[in-house]
């Protein structure tokens, strides 16, 4: 998985219509982790809400098209590991479809060998 200093030091183009899992920064601290296959409409929308934050980053680009589980796992994964204040949400026990316990599976142990 993704280290927090890599996520602080990525920078990517944005293409449209591809899915993103991205997140919110305040201080260089991480506050939000979201996803949204339309990034600039998504982060206009985070600054007109009463989340605050001084920057953003993608931590992953995954291409023009990822099912709905994998998605949500690994936005999900994120979220587990840095605990944002603002996804407070998704901290709470959600039951998992099994489709997303098999992509979350499978997505650690990618994420393990690199």
């Amino acid at each position: 998985m993704t280290t927090k200093e890599e996520i602080l030091n990525k920078s990517r183009p944005i293409i449209i219509g591809n899915y993103y899992i991205y997140a919110l920064l305040y201080r260089n601290e991480i506050v939000y982790i979201g996803q949204s296959t339309s990034l600039i409409t998504r982060l206009a929308a985070h600054v007109n809400s009463n989340k605050v934050f001084d920057a953003w980053s993608i931590i992953e680009a995954l291409g023009n098209f990822v099912p709905t589980e994998k998605f949500n796992a690994i936005e999900r994964s994120y979220v587990s590991k840095f605990k944002p204040k603002y996804n407070k949400h998704l901290l709470r026990s959600k039951p998992k479809s099994k489709k997303e316990k098999k992509y979350e599976k499978i997505y650690k142990r990618i994420r393990a060998k690199k």
